[in-house]
């Protein structure tokens, strides 16, 4: 399955952030080559794709921000209809 890359917005993390992303961790998988990555400047997570191993990684998720660590965990009840 092909898919297009997503495009990165400022709007997609609430900030305008220039993304520097490392590779948190990779792995194999039927699609190619899976990789967690965080930016390095204001730690907002996105999944990658490539499909070979000489490929360029392609975005395969919108940026997320990462919750501060003093942030209160979810409640149970907060996923409960």
């Amino acid at each position: 399955m092909t898919r297009a890359p997503l495009p990165v917005t400022a709007e997609a993390v609430g900030t305008a952030c220039e993304h520097a992303w490392a590779t948190r961790s990779t792995h194999r998988t039927s699609e190619g080559f899976v990789s967690y990555v965080a930016c390095v400047r204001c730690a907002a997570l996105r999944v990658d794709i490539r499909r070979t191993a000489t490929a360029v990684p392609e975005a395969a998720s919108h940026p997320t921000p990462r919750a501060p660590r003093d942030a209160p965990a979810p409640s149970e009840h907060a996923f409960r209809e």
